[in-house]
């Protein structure tokens, strides 16, 4: 029941924060941007009449799958950590149970982090694996959280 209050009040913390920028940057901020990197700006936020709601559900950085859609890209952290922090309270619960059980569950999903990012990594074969210089690489695994 703690668990759950703890949720509802960083969602509710969270949620109108990123709903207001949201909204400001898909309709207020472009009526005010001209010049020659507008198109970058603008490219950033096509998808965000579709996409928006994946943002404040704190899953764009799983939906859409390719980053060449999404709205607000930049907030895949956002999603990530609110994906982590859901999975707090059961490790929180084994460790109240056994501290051995909760060391013993932290040690195995550090080990299935490293794992799936190596065979991640191995299978998709990307180059480099630069998330600056590889968008495939940070839209599979830089930005999931699996690998994080």
């Amino acid at each position: 029941l703690i668990a759950l209050k703890q949720i509802a009040r960083r969602a509710f913390r969270l949620i109108p924060v990123l709903a207001f920028v949201l909204f400001a940057a898909y309709t207020v901020i472009p009526r005010f941007i001209e010049g020659p990197l507008c198109q970058l700006f603008s490219k950033e936020f096509n998808d965000c009449s579709s996409y928006f709601w994946t943002n404040l559900l704190f899953i764009n950085n799983l939906y859409p799958a390719s980053l060449g859609n999404g709205c607000m890209k930049w907030t895949w952290f956002l999603s990530c950590d609110f994906q982590m922090f859901l999975l707090v309270p059961f490790i929180t619960l084994v460790f109240t149970k056994s501290k051995i059980g909760g060391y013993a569950t932290t040690l195995c999903l550090v080990g299935l982090c490293l794992i799936l990012t190596a065979v991640l990594n191995g299978v998709a074969e990307h180059p480099g694996a630069n998330a600056y210089l590889d968008p495939a690489y940070f839209a599979d695994v830089y930005i999931k959280p699996w690998t994080r």
